[in-house]
């Protein structure tokens, strides 16, 4: 087994772990690790720096610390972030509350924005479950600035749960 190989196999357990419980710290690291690994491997969350800190069957929290590759010309975060934040941590948390054993997919991503944030900034999102049934999950991924807990963004995401028939 490749190592590619045996750090997406150590993902899944850590996934499965999650639809059970939280993950402790030293399992985030982990988790982490993947994340920010090899964008090939990982995607978006790696080129947006996307730091897993809670991670659990209720949903998930994430951390992104804004710099410039995150701006608009004009200085301030460019929308699409808050987006792109809002469907990887429901879309993680989609996937373990619906059991870890399926496919989720995205609906619907519906971004509203309330206050810029910056460079230098750290944009702390929390996804938290609205609806969860058999074939269709809604959430709430909350974008708040770390420095003031005051509300950046909100995403609303509907997922589908595939296969569950």
């Amino acid at each position: 087994m490749s190592t590619t190989e045996q750090d997406q196999a150590r993902t899944m357990e850590l996934m499965a772990a999650a639809t059970q419980r939280e993950l402790e710290q030293a399992e985030l690291v982990e988790f982490n690790t993947w994340a920010a690994g090899d964008v090939a491997a990982s995607g978006l969350d790696a080129v947006l720096g996307l730091e897993y800190t809670r991670v659990g069957p209720r949903g998930c929290a994430t951390r992104v610390v804004v710099d410039q590759r995150h701006l608009q010309p004009w200085g301030v975060t460019n929308g699409g972030v808050y987006s792109s934040i809002g469907e990887s941590a429901g879309s993680v948390s989609a996937f373990l509350a619906a059991g870890g054993l399926t496919q989720v997919v995205g609906m619907n991503n519906s971004t509203d924005f309330y206050r810029p944030s910056r460079a230098g900034e750290v944009i702390v999102s929390t996804a938290e479950p609205v609806h969860l049934g058999r074939t269709t999950q809604a959430w709430e991924i909350r974008h708040h600035r770390e420095s003031d807990g005051k509300l950046l963004a909100r995403t609303s995401l509907r997922m589908a749960v595939l296969g569950a028939g």
